[in-house]
């Protein structure tokens, strides 16, 4: 029987309630969840200078540990998701983008948290339409990551992860294009790398029906995956809805169908983490609270009837 372990990532608590004191309090003690990523927004390990950044993932690491909530990665934020981070077509500028990564190894050490990653990058227009380049490129990311990974095991890193995106450029965002890169970066690093799949990152474009689906991806690589991310979404876009009475009837995520094709993978362990955007319109922050509890409680009803919770 697979162990599901509910959580959510912080892109809820982005610039509403910045301090950890704030955002670990609302997870712990209004929420009643023990799982959580951190979203790398909270806390860019390169737009915050080193000893501040230190300072806070000791106060997260600590705070965490005495509200019993565990920290069990970093993922990064929207912020690299806006560059062609890993991919990028001038060799100079990736360096600099490895040195963020290296620092997001750094962060995630210092919380005391296990494992970091998603990301991968985004091809360029011209990079994507010249096969051979892409193929240089996408050697020279496995080779990096392989190096990257010796700093992970390094600061006590036990994991890395990869996360599949929804567009042709933005690698891997097929299923066969996830299996493909998957097998040869767990050849290659220095420790266990997985998957963290998104219940709402689909290949809308692609020829292969199953890319389009969020069952299939679950049922042809949950295998590999150790984190889920759970959104609300119409299959039209990712739009990282919460789980409310309202997106639900719009949505095609069902809590039990997800529930059940994880466990038919044979998976032993799972985070099932939520990750939930509100964008700052109107009145959005006075729902984001009751949204939440809304979402956590929908989720912790599925894992009851399994008896799961």
């Amino acid at each position: 029987m697979t162990e599901f372990k509910l959580g959510l990532n912080t892109s809820f608590a982005l610039n509403r309630w910045p301090l950890p004191e704030e955002w670990i309090g609302i997870i712990a003690d209004d929420l009643g969840v023990k799982y959580v990523q951190l979203y790398t927004d909270m806390l860019d390990p390169v737009l915050v200078s080193e000893p501040h950044w230190r300072r806070v993932a000791g106060q997260i690491r600590d705070l965490a540990r005495a509200k019993g909530v565990e920290i069990c990665g970093s993922g990064s934020g929207a912020i690299p998701h806006q560059t062609n981070f890993l991919l990028h077509p001038d060799p100079e500028l990736r360096l600099d983008f490895i040195n963020w990564y290296r620092a997001m190894i750094d962060l995630t050490a210092a919380m005391g948290a296990p494992s970091a990653g998603l990301y991968l990058g985004a091809l360029s227009m011209a990079d994507i339409a010249d096969s051979a380049r892409k193929r240089q490129l996408l050697a020279e990311y496995v080779a990096i990551m392989a190096d990257l990974s010796r700093h992970a095991r390094d600061q006590g890193l036990k994991y890395l992860l990869v996360e599949p995106m929804s567009i042709p450029r933005e690698y891997p965002s097929t299923i066969a294009e996830t299996r493909e890169i998957y097998a040869r970066l767990k050849d290659a690093l220095a420790l266990p790398v997985y998957l963290n799949l998104d219940v709402g990152h689909l290949n809308l474009i692609s020829a292969d029906p199953e890319d389009r689906d969020p069952y299939a991806w679950i049922r042809e690589l949950g295998a590999d995956c150790r984190v889920l991310h759970l959104q609300q979404t119409d299959i039209v876009s990712s739009p990282h809805w919460p789980f409310t009475a309202e997106h639900n009837t719009r949505g095609v995520v069902e809590a039990e169908r997800i529930l059940s094709c994880v466990e038919a993978t044979g998976v032993e362990e799972i985070y099932l983490i939520m990750e939930l955007f509100f964008k700052p319109f109107g009145a959005t922050d006075e729902i984001v609270l009751r949204s939440m509890r809304e979402s956590v409680n929908y989720w912790q009803q599925a894992l009851v009837k399994r008896q799961q919770l």
